[in-house]
């Protein structure tokens, strides 16, 4: 689907592709100037100034060190610039934590344009000792659920846990853990769960239903027939204030 927007003032749709650079620029679409470049004397790309970078869109690293010169930790991000409802805040790229000998103990990776973040735990080592997946709902506060698969292992190599996570971020699928020789201690099949839940809801929902029909069917009703202007009425002695009118039923709690 093509973005669009209202024209201010106007009746119009902007379209990225085909509205005019003026266009564009007036709805505050575009807010960079054209690049004109004069070709005639030929180019110099370093000596080209048509088209800075922006301030909002640059990266800043921060990093720490031990006592004894190691790398500590190091961190990433971009600065977001307020809106009209949130102030301005740092969104993490990338970060990682480092031990004193400088074995890596924790990787993090949140990617610009996507909303999964990754995050690593590390044995000293440098073994894995944890794999987890975020879905971000709001980069601003971080909000987020988990998502994918998570992994736990052991000292020594072996998989300790794994756990799935559907889209909303609840347990799904085989669900599994494990002892450090590799047996299986537990294992949970949440999909079948939820499916057998789901047929005993239906079940339980399409019954009511079909209660509830045959009791509408059952309803004893009066009916009204009009024979020759004179208005004349079948009674039933334990439903008097039902009626049929025109076909359609009007009940009325006796």
């Amino acid at each position: 689907m093509e973005d669009r927007v209202a024209l201010p003032g106007g009746n119009g749709l902007l379209d990225l592709r085909k509205s005019s650079l003026e266009e564009l620029q007036l709805a505050r679409i575009y807010t960079r100037n054209r690049t004109e470049v004069a070709l005639a004397q030929g180019y110099l790309s370093e000596e080209d100034d048509s088209d800075g970078d922006e301030l909002d869109g640059k990266l800043y690293t921060e990093k720490y060190y031990h006592d004894n010169g190691n790398l500590k930790y190091f961190r990433t991000y971009l600065r977001l610039p307020p809106t009209v409802t949130q102030r301005a805040c740092e969104r993490v790229v990338e970060e990682k934590h480092f031990d004193v000998d400088g074995v890596c103990r924790l990787d993090v990776h949140f990617a610009l344009g996507q909303p999964f973040l990754s995050r690593k735990h590390f044995y000293p080592n440098q073994r894995m000792k944890s794999e987890k997946l975020f879905f971000v709902e709001d980069e601003r506060t971080m909000q987020a659920r988990k998502a994918g698969h998570w992994r736990e292992y052991y000292e020594g190599g072996q998989i300790k846990s794994e756990i799935q996570y559907d889209e909303h971020g609840v347990r799904n699928g085989f669900c599994k853990r494990y002892g450090v020789d590799g047996s299986q201690e537990w294992v949970k099949d949440y999909t079948k769960e939820y499916g057998e839940r789901i047929a005993v809801f239906n079940a339980k929902r399409g019954q009511l239903e079909s209660n509830l029909r045959s009791c509408w069917l059952s309803v004893c009703v009066c009916v009204c027939v009009h024979s020759h202007g004179v208005l004349q009425t079948l009674q039933c002695p334990e439903h008097l204030s039902t009626t049929i009118l025109a076909g359609k039923f009007l009940l009325a709690k006796s």
